[in-house]
């Protein structure tokens, strides 16, 4: 999945994002599944907005930071002993 990406970025429900604001606030380790069927696992930092304007995770694993648009998220799991959610479905 790349940052730039061209098809027309959808905005995911707020509900959801609030889900990716506490996984960004306590940098929690994540298992993401996405909807083209990639498995990434990796420290969640922060959001951004990219160029085309799509809002995207910034997760940073052993091969570096990386993007991922969050209309592409299937799920999100927390890795990390106590977080303050389960896995959550996009």
């Amino acid at each position: 999945m790349s940052d730039d990406d061209s098809t027309p970025y959808r905005p995911i429900d707020c509900g959801l994002y609030d889900y990716i604001e506490i996984a960004c606030l306590y940098r929690y380790v994540l298992r993401i599944s996405t909807r083209d069927g990639e498995i990434l696992t990796g420290t969640a930092l922060d959001t951004e907005i990219a160029d085309d304007k799509s809002e995207c995770l910034k997760l940073s694993s052993e091969s570096g930071v990386r993007r991922v648009r969050l209309d592409h998220l299937l799920s999100i799991e927390p890795l990390t002993a106590d977080a303050r959610f389960g896995r959550v479905e996009f």
